[in-house]
């Protein structure tokens, strides 16, 4: 595998075909590892990747698609372990001092934490998303936000409930109407059903109650009072939801003792429990870890997919070539050669052919290539009738089958009828392509037949819409 350009063994391949070749060294460490223990097979089927091979190394030719299959596996694994730890590393504590969350600066808005609250080993944790709101903006700065009108007021005053007439959890006692410059003051609610914070104590709520919101909205120098009912209804007593409520009513007066510092402090008691924080664990590294695995095992059998499309790719090449190589191989022995002659004058031709082309491996042909083989055999030696067996082996195509089979039995039997089964098998081989242009080109016709309907429609509606538009219709 060396090479005249340096020590890069796989520096002049083709680039196209083997776009990660720069990690063949990497890949040819592995299947070494697997060829020593052989477990190569996993890879795919080693005499398939041969007899697909165009180059004069089958042998190498079907390491090179091993070490594609190991790159792809090796890039993919790679790039998991990447994205998995970049996800951890970005995912770091937003837990600062243990106890401090960071605010955003003023415009920016609030932020969201997702994280659990651990109150010891006796208690199950809870897990809670926190809003920090931003830092509050000093009178002296103070910018237009939004501009709002009463019933996206009630909208936000719902908040997760379905309407007003069916309060289900807690509402929204907001400070300012979403998206404007307006600030709301809610008068305190009726104490019995909800808390200053809009908590909704359900445990007084045993039938439907119609509780009445006041509130004072400010823009600038305006002033407006407006009022408006909503219906609480009861629901089964829930101890964790209830407890998870005490601990969002806490952080919210958390964050409104601290909202002019950067920090807010994170309560180490609620409702006389011991507390502790940490955030709650990003499983983006993880899903992503799981994902990339299953890729990087998909792509084994994503090669083999693409070996089978391969395999039926070159069966359709040699049955496109057969026609043509019958005729010649029946055509010169009629004219008086012997099949081993008439098999090395095609061959020769062939070769003459393909080194005229300036891409050798686009004027390779399968059919020819297994002919040059089996030349090459009887050159060296081997028996001619097995040569022609173990090309008909090799090329597993029915049509070259039969011509090994043919041709081998020629050999024993004298070549009397020979060249009348010859030339019986091109006119067959013949019809044969005939009857496969004609079904291409049903197909084609048949894929035709969309494109074509889309096209008359377009052309009705440009002729019928009109005629339609002057009709007044």
């Amino acid at each position: 595998m060396k090479n005249k350009t340096g020590n890069d063994p796989y520096r002049d391949l083709d680039k196209k075909e083997h776009p990660l070749k720069f990690l063949y060294p990497a890949a040819a460490a592995v299947y070494s590892f697997l060829e020593k223990r052989g477990k190569t097979d996993i890879l795919g089927d080693s005499e398939t990747s041969k007899m697909l091979s165009r180059g004069d190394n089958p042998i190498q030719d079907a390491k090179l698609d091993a070490y594609k299959t190991i790159s792809f596996i090796l890039l993919t694994v790679a790039a998991t372990v990447i994205l998995a730890g970049l996800c951890l590393l970005a995912g770091g504590s937003a837990i600062l001092d243990g106890n401090k969350l960071e605010r955003a600066p003023t415009g920016q808005g609030g932020s969201e934490y997702e994280l659990t609250v651990d109150t010891g080993p006796q208690t199950q944790q809870t897990d809670i998303s926190v809003t920090v709101s931003e830092q509050k903006c000093p009178d002296d700065r103070l910018e237009d936000f939004f501009n709002e009108a009463v019933e996206r007021l009630k909208t936000a005053v719902i908040g997760s409930n379905p309407s007003v007439d069916e309060i289900t959890g807690n509402i929204e006692l907001v400070k300012e109407i979403p998206g404007t410059s307006v600030k709301v003051s809610f008068d305190d609610p009726d104490p019995k059903f909800i808390y200053y914070d809009g908590t909704v104590r359900f445990e007084n709520v045993t039938k439907p109650e119609i509780v009445i919101l006041t509130a004072e909205l400010t823009y600038f120098d305006e002033i407006r009072i407006v009022s408006f009912p909503i219906r609480l209804i009861p629901k089964p007593e829930d101890e964790a939801a209830v407890f998870k409520e005490l601990i969002e009513k806490e952080l919210e007066a958390a964050d409104r003792r601290t909202a002019d510092e950067k920090y807010m402090l994170l309560p180490d008691t609620i409702d006389g429990k011991e507390v502790g924080w940490k955030e709650k664990e990003s499983k983006t590294a993880g899903i992503i870890a799981v994902l990339g695995l299953a890729a990087a095992f998909g792509v084994i059998p994503a090669r083999s997919m693409e070996m089978r499309k391969r395999c039926r790719e070159r069966e359709q090449e040699m049955m496109r070539d057969y026609p043509d190589i019958i005729s010649k191989f029946s055509l010169l022995l009629t004219a008086g050669m012997t099949s081993r002659g008439a098999w090395e004058k095609i061959c020769n031709d062939y070769t003459r052919l393909k080194e005229g082309q300036k891409d050798k491996h686009k004027g390779t042909k399968y059919a020819y290539e297994e002919m040059l083989k089996a030349a090459a055999q009887m050159n060296l030696g081997k028996a001619e009738s097995e040569a022609y067996e173990e090309f008909a082996n090799r090329c597993r195509v029915q049509a070259y089958q039969r011509l090994g089979s043919l041709l081998s039995k020629n050999l024993r039997r004298g070549s009397r009828e020979i060249t009348g089964l010859l030339q019986a098998e091109a006119e067959n081989a013949m019809e044969d392509r005939r009857q496969h242009v004609r079904q291409r080109g049903e197909e084609i016709g048949t894929k035709l037949l969309l494109p074509m309907f889309g096209m008359f429609g377009i052309v009705v509606a440009i002729v019928v819409v009109p005629a339609i538009g002057s009709m007044g219709i």
